[in-house]
């Protein structure tokens, strides 16, 4: 079977599922972007379980006739999820990741996001799950002075600074 591929506009390939870095520069020379594989996903899903919500994924035999084709829709439903979006499985698989590279006798770790929502109030709550009797998780999170009171109040709720 085929192996999906990336190509450039020279039909080189830049990525390939079997390949652990992509070959397209991301800006200055000598710089790479990461692909990821099924392995990677994997590992990522090991790290989250237990900590993110398993939120349903919903069909809508409604919109799969306007779409016609014989298309099925699938909707993953993200706001049951903690924090109410899908930000907070990426963040805690980034703070579970970290706490694991650590050595044993570090006993605090620092995080720091800017961010005007979603995403800080998922790298605050992730800290705090991650926070333990031997290892402290303490985030900081830089928000616009516009970015709605709710969600700064969230943040704040999580213990994040």
């Amino acid at each position: 079977p085929a192996v999906p591929t990336v190509h450039d506009d020279d039909g080189d390939i830049i990525c390939s599922v079997t390949t652990r870095r992509c070959e397209m520069s991301t800006g200055g020379e000598g710089e790479r972007q990461h692909c990821i594989g099924l392995k990677d996903v994997e590992e990522a899903a090991e790290r989250i379980e237990g900590i993110v919500h398993c939120t349903p994924v919903l069909t809508s035999s409604s919109l799969d006739r306007m779409c016609g084709s014989n298309r099925r829709l699938f909707f993953k439903v993200e706001a049951l999820q903690r924090t109410g979006s899908f930000k907070f499985r990426g963040a805690s698989n980034a703070v579970q990741s970290l706490v694991a590279s650590q050595s044993s006798n570090t006993s605090s770790i620092q995080v720091v996001t800017h961010s005007s929502g979603n995403h800080a109030q998922a790298l605050a709550l992730a800290a705090q799950m991650a926070s333990s009797n031997t290892m402290q998780v303490n985030a900081t999170i830089v928000m616009p002075r516009n970015a709605p009171s709710i969600k700064q109040a969230a943040v704040r709720g999580y213990g994040a600074e």
